[in-house]
């Protein structure tokens, strides 16, 4: 469900996010998605 949501707020700023996950970005995502974690 995390990657989900993230997919959808990211999708937003990055349409490439999501599609391009196999990409370098995906690293990144998992980096945003912890601090994301953390905030909520």
């Amino acid at each position: 469900m995390t990657y989900y949501i993230y997919c959808y707020i990211f999708t937003v700023n990055f349409k490439n996010y999501c599609e391009d996950e196999s990409k370098k970005q995906r690293r990144r995502l998992l980096n945003l998605s912890f601090i994301f974690l953390s905030q909520n």
